[in-house]
């Protein structure tokens, strides 16, 4: 007899409860229900316990990141910051992209990896795009906050003698730099190249910069949070984070800039994507 629950498995099977009372979100199929005090066969017990390991499977896996991210809990974001490949998943030039096009006639994604040169020279749209065609987004400011947390903020030399985070020594490929991690297991969330998020604000128009200072970072920069101009006129800017491998000890966690439009590129910006669970 086919047996259909939806939600939660719950059988009992010769006097003996199943542990198996995992939430589903898809109906699940149950071969066979069996009676207290009857025999049961052991065909039809192996196919009901095949079943729910199954079920349990596809469970767990709906609730794991993709590959190439960290769990920050609510939802994943890249362990590495993201480079671009083709449809072959070879390295992808972002000049090859029209900047209002953002490669949308392109099969190019985003990629989270180790030893990758970072992406730059992507505007916004470019990295929405890319993310997007992986399956992903950009982070909220709220989700790259929460995930560059417990990132080390110094020029020092780590233990295995890699720069920890921030620093002046260009740009690097992506976990080289083996200290430079924050509590969530996320490599290079400082320093490097500067990430887009997915926030725009509209600004006042007034010029707001400087240090953070203890209540944040003690040496964090603050980069002009006011609108985009573009000659005399004035658009809505993007929140940008962590700080480039130019902005030295001046990059950390709470360092932030929006004074940058989303059509804005350069060679020491780049980004990172999430994924909601």
């Amino acid at each position: 007899m086919q047996h259909t629950l939806s939600k939660r498995i719950a059988l009992a099977l010769a006097g003996v409860t199943l542990l198996a009372a995992a939430a589903v979100e898809a109906e699940l199929t149950i071969p066979h229900r069996f009676q207290a005090q009857t025999r049961a066969i052991a065909a039809e017990v192996n196919a009901n316990f095949d079943a729910i390991q199954s079920a349990i499977a596809e469970l767990q896996q709906a609730h794991n990141c993709p590959t190439g991210m960290s769990d920050i809990g609510a939802f994943c974001i890249d362990t590495y910051e993201a480079s671009l490949v083709d449809s072959s998943n070879a390295p992808f030039d972002p000049n090859n992209c029209d900047v209002k096009g953002a490669c949308s006639d392109q099969p190019v994604r985003a990629h989270s990896g180790i030893n990758t040169t970072p992406a730059t020279n992507v505007t916004w749209f470019m990295a929405a795009t890319a993310c997007a065609k992986a399956n992903k987004r950009l982070p909220t400011n709220q989700e790259w906050q929460i995930a560059a947390l417990g990132t080390p903020d110094t020029l020092d030399n780590g233990d295995d003698g890699s720069t920890t985070c921030a620093t002046e020594s260009g740009v690097g490929v992506t976990g080289s730099r083996s200290q430079c991690v924050s509590n969530w297991g996320v490599y290079d969330m400082i320093g490097n190249v500067a990430e887009w998020t997915a926030d725009w604000i509209s600004g006042s128009g007034e010029v707001t910069s400087g240090i953070a200072g203890s209540g944040y970072g003690d040496s964090d920069s603050v980069i002009d949070v006011r609108p985009a101009q573009y000659g005399d006129a004035l658009f809505p800017a993007v929140l940008v984070r962590g700080g480039d491998a130019a902005d030295g000890s001046d990059a950390g966690v709470f360092h932030m800039g929006a004074h940058i439009g989303p059509s804005y590129r350069s060679a020491t910006l780049g980004f990172r994507c999430a994924h909601s669970k």
